[in-house]
Formats: structure tokens, sequence, C-alpha cells
């Protein structure tokens, strides 16, 4: 049983709602983000944010705040009828607690420099760090082609 709450971001370049309900993760970022040059604009940033908090606490307010370098760049606040869901939810079985999950997607995603982009939730005045994406200009390893289609790339080891 998790006792403690938590937020878990997943960073890609596009997510995608299927009809079967799933969603479609696309180019997925792992170990951070490396732009040959800035400035620099990705075509789509999306990040998929699952907060969990244990079934002793039902939170009664949820906001997200979108980081970048500690600059806020959005913020979701669920509607009121999407709390109303998650106070009157069981506690799920698997993890005896509430999962809930957030998309941000941002089209024409500026990059200026290298930095951070992160997530924080803050639930009921506490806040809860997410993981950061550390986004890198230059340098070895996998660089992110823009002018390339996404599912067109392939990188091996």
């Amino acid at each position: 049983m998790t006792k403690h709450a938590y937020l878990h971001c997943l960073y890609a370049e596009d997510v995608r709602q299927e009809s079967t309900g799933q969603l479609s993760v696309i180019g997925m970022f792992q170990g951070g983000l490396r732009v040959p040059e800035v400035p620099a604009q990705l075509p789509r940033l999306a990040i998929i944010a699952n907060l969990f908090t244990p079934s002793n606490h039902k939170p009664a307010a949820v906001r997200l705040e979108v980081h970048l370098d500690g600059e806020v760049l959005e913020t979701v606040q669920p509607p009121p009828e999407f709390m109303q869901v998650v106070q009157a939810a069981p506690a799920t079985e698997l993890e005896e607690g509430h999962n809930m999950q957030f998309v941000v997607g941002f089209t024409g995603f500026h990059l200026q420099s290298a930095g951070r982009l992160s997530v924080r939730a803050i639930v009921d005045g506490g806040i809860i760090e997410g993981n950061a994406l550390l986004i890198q200009v230059g340098g070895a390893g996998l660089e992110l082609n823009l002018d390339q289609p996404a599912l067109s790339r392939s990188h091996c080891a």
C-alpha cells in the first residue's frame, strides 16, 4: 500500500485519445530532451500527469502547474464535477488510494535555452512535485530533429 501522495509525469511529443478510451503516447522523451540549437520550437509537447493520493485523503481541491525554470507556463484546475467524482469514488483496490490523470498539451512550444520543465500539484494547499524533463542544447547524444516527423525517426543503441 502506498501511504504517500505522488505525481508522476510522462513527457512526449503528442498524446492522442483513442475511441477505445486508451491514450496513445507518441515520441516519449526518456532521460531528457536535447535540441541541436536554440531558439527552437517543438511542434507539440504533451505531459501526462498521474496524481495519486492515499485512501485516507480524498482531495477537495487540486490544481496543476507546469513550470519552465520556475516560471508558470500553464495552470490546470479540474472542474467541480470532476472533484465530486473523486470525492465519491472508492479507493482503488490495487493501491488503496485515488488516481487522477491529467493531460496537458502545448502547440508550438518555444525553447529559448536549456532548462527544466516540471509539474507540481497543489492538493488542498500542499505541494507535490512531479519528476522533471531536463532540456539540453547541443552536444553529443540523441538529438531531436525538428524537421522530421516523429514516427519516421529511429534511434538504435
